[in-house]
């Protein structure tokens, strides 16, 4: 992946009860805004509008009980 692919912020689109599961390589880290909706990472509400930076050999999954739309960075 070039320098631009990496700082080029990817938007994902969940429907209702579906999740985004993500794992980080050692060294990678990238940050998780939520664009609309809701969603919550491990139980916790997410804050529209508010980066989660995510780092080295991180194993998550974000949830959405009524859709959500997600901004992912690679930092």
């Amino acid at each position: 992946m070039s320098e631009s692919e990496a700082a080029t912020p990817k938007q994902w689109v969940l429907e209702p009860e579906n999740e985004y599961r993500f794992e980080l390589e050692a060294g990678s880290s990238c940050a998780i805004t939520l664009v609309r909706g809701r969603a919550e990472i491990f139980g916790a509400e997410m804050v529209e509008g508010k980066p989660y930076v995510f780092g080295s050999e991180c194993k998550a999954a974000i949830f959405t009980w009524l859709g959500c739309a997600i901004e992912i960075s690679l930092i």
